[in-house]
């Protein structure tokens, strides 16, 4: 997850790759190794610490990747000026998808998390949220009481990719669902 915080989201395959690439993002280093961050960390203390750190590299229009960056640019802006739901309306909101999403009987009826996230991806792409962003807010929605999750008590294989996409860290507990009702 702490690879989405990247500019370019991939997987590091490391945690100490991912770090230094954050580290060199956060600089403005064009590499990742010591050398380069120290020169680049040296770099930005003459320069003056009030300053920003220098930008990073942009694409110079050569190579397989470089007609998708534009594209790439205008969603990142687009992402950061979009309209982002509160709590109360976006616990809302999901209740009320999860609702049609639910399984199971009276009273003890959920939603897989994960098929709540495609239903409220495509039917509320204004709010331009990722899938990390929206296990994050449902965990809020959570811990302020706005709505309740739960965890797969018993596992079968025929629903464990659902439940692998739904799983939702939240202190000692894994959550799988969202509870319609009570």
């Amino acid at each position: 997850m702490a690879a989405q915080l990247a500019q370019k989201p991939r997987d590091f395959g490391t945690d100490s790759r991912l770090v230094a690439a954050l580290a060199a993002e956060h600089v403005g280093a064009a590499q990742s190794g010591l050398g380069a961050l120290r020169l680049a960390v040296l770099r930005r203390y003459l320069d003056g610490a009030d300053r920003p750190a220098a930008p990073a590299r942009r694409p110079t229009g050569k190579g397989p990747l470089a007609a998708a960056a534009p594209g790439r640019a205008r969603a990142a802006r687009r992402r950061r000026t979009v309209g982002r739901p509160d709590l109360a309306g976006f616990a809302q909101e999901v209740r009320r998808h999860a609702g049609d999403k639910a399984q199971g009987w009276p009273g003890n009826r959920k939603a897989y998390i994960s098929h709540v996230w495609h239903t409220v991806r495509d039917r509320r792409p204004e709010w331009g949220l990722s899938e990390i962003e929206f296990k994050c807010m449902l965990t809020e929605a959570h811990r302020a009481g706005s709505l309740a999750l739960a965890n797969a008590d018993l596992k079968d294989n025929s629903s464990i990719k659902d439940l692998q996409d739904s799983a939702v860290v939240y202190k000692n507990a894994v959550f799988h669902f969202i509870r319609v009702d009570g």
